[in-house]
C-alpha cells in the first residue's frame, strides 16, 4: 500500500510541479524534498544522520507544510514528541512524531514524518504506517 501511495505521489509531484498535494479532506500530506524546494544539507555527506539531525529535518518539513498551508498554523510550535528508527522493507528509516493537541480533526492530531538515513523524506502521514 505504501509503495502505491509513494509511487502515485511521485507521479503527481512530477506532473504537477512543486507543492504538497491534497485531493480532498482526509488525504494524507506528501512533503517536498530538495527537488521541490526543501534543502537537505545531509544528503551529500554520505554519512547517515543521527536522531538530532532527523529532528531538524522533520521540523523543516513540518514548517514548510505550515508555510504552504498544508498544515494549520497551530502545528508551527509543536515540538517533536518522539524520534526513533524502524525498519521498513528491510531498510532502516527515521520516524519523527509530532502531536498537536490543538488540531481539530481527531484523526490528524499526530503527524509522522519518515526520513531515510540521509534525511530525505520517505513519507508523511497521520497513521504512522
Amino acid at each position: 500500500m505504501r509503495n502505491v501511495f509513494i509511487g502515485l505521489c511521485a507521479v503527481l509531484v512530477f506532473s504537477a510541479g512543486a507543492g504538497t498535494l491534497f485531493a480532498e479532506e482526509g488525504h494524507e500530506p506528501v512533503a517536498q524534498d530538495e527537488e521541490q524546494g526543501l534543502p537537505n544539507p545531509y544528503r551529500d555527506t554520505g554519512v547517515p544522520i543521527n536522531a538530532s539531525q532527523a529532528d531538524i529535518m522533520a521540523r523543516k518539513v513540518r514548517d514548510s507544510m505550515v508555510l504552504r498551508g498544508d498544515l494549520a498554523k497551530s502545528w508551527s510550535n509543536v515540538k517533536v514528541k518522539q524520534t526513533r528508527q524502524r525498519t521498513y522493507q528491510h531498510e532502516p528509516e527515521w520516524v519523527v512524531v509530532f502531536s498537536n493537541p490543538e488540531e481539530t480533526n481527531r484523526r490528524n492530531k499526530t503527524l509522522y514524518i519518515f526520513l531515510d538515513l540521509y534525511g530525505d523524506v520517505a513519507d508523511v502521514n497521520y497513521t504512522g504506517k
